[in-house]
Formats: structure tokens, C-alpha cells, sequence
């Protein structure tokens, strides 16, 4: 007796083979849009006006570190520590805040490498921590001021002008 896999001749049935599915190459994540709020020398406190700007990146830590290298560009080769606050402006998402603290790290030996022929040399080692507290703190901050009812400016109103006064000559006239 044959079997329920063959035929009485002896052959396979033909079985329906499944389109092979294309493959899906992993989707690169979109840039994203982003703005530097605020800026803070972490030795000294100071508060830096290099605020505003555009950034453009897949993930705000990497904007955090272009903001740093443009940074100490700016301002001779700062080589200290700084917390930068990140404002997402991406079309369609929500502006969330981000704050990292980025610092750059001189290396014990220069990494020399060659692209396109040419050797470029890294003498400096750049580390990114985000700050989550920082951060939660000063989202919760920022939606606060956002929540604030806005107090409505009273109209300057003139004062009403009162009914003219008798001028002294006149009254020295009407007494004689």
C-alpha cells in the first residue's frame, strides 16, 4: 500500500513552494531635530549665552557632542567639563528635553588615522553621560512655565479730567 507522501507511480506530489519573502533591510532611524536651551560650565556655574541653534543627529547624545566640540571652538579650546540642555524640535514629536554632561579627554597617545588618503590625528577623547534627574527635573520646570496662566496686562487707562479751575486772574477780577 503506498504511503500517504507517494503516489502509486512512485513520485512525490507537487506541493506549492512559497514566494520567498524579500528581505527587509533594517530601516535607519531618521534624523532628528535639535536645539541647545541652555549651557553650564560645570567648574565655574556660568551660564553661557550659545543658546539656540540647530542640530541634526539620529540620537541627542551625539548632538550633545557636536554642541561641545563647536563650543570649545568658540571659546579657545575649553577643555572643561560642561551639562548641555537639549530641546527636541523634531516635526511631529512631542520637544522633549534632554541633558548630558560632555566632557573631552586628552588621550595618552594620538589616534592617527588615514581617510581618503589623507592621516588625520585625534589627540582628544570625547564622553557623553546623560543627567536622567537633571533632566526630569528640568522637564518638570519647563512644562510648569509653559503651564503658567498668563496674566493679562491691564490697559492704561487715562485719567478723566477734571472740570477746569477758575484761573486766578479771572478771581481777582470777580472780587473787585
Amino acid at each position: 500500500m503506498p504511503s500517504k507522501k507517494q503516489t502509486v507511480s512512485g513520485s512525490k506530489p507537487a506541493t506549492k513552494k512559497k514566494a520567498a519573502a524579500p528581505k527587509k533591510e533594517k530601516e535607519t532611524p531618521a534624523l532628528r531635530s535639535f536645539t541647545i536651551v541652555k549651557i553650564i560650565e560645570k567648574k565655574s556655574g556660568t551660564v553661557s549665552n550659545d543658546v539656540g541653534g540647530r542640530y541634526m543627529s539620529k540620537r541627542p547624545k551625539s548632538v550633545s557632542m557636536k554642541c561641545f566640540s563647536q563650543y570649545s571652538k568658540s571659546h579657545d579650546g575649553f577643555k572643561g567639563t560642561l551639562q548641555i540642555y537639549l530641546r527636541e524640535t523634531t516635526r511631529g514629536e512631542n520637544g522633549g528635553y534632554f541633558v548630558y554632561e560632555v566632557r573631552r579627554k586628552t588621550l595618552d597617545e594620538p589616534l592617527v588615522v588615514e581617510r581618503q588618503g589623507k592621516n588625520i590625528v585625534y589627540k582628544y577623547k570625547m564622553e557623553s553621560t546623560s543627567l536622567k534627574d537633571e533632566r526630569k527635573s528640568f522637564t518638570k520646570a519647563m512644562q510648569d512655565a509653559k503651564a503658567k496662566p498668563v496674566v493679562e496686562k491691564k490697559k492704561k487707562v487715562a485719567p478723566k479730567k477734571s472740570p477746569k479751575k477758575a484761573s486766578a486772574s479771572k478771581k481777582v477780577s470777580a472780587s473787585k
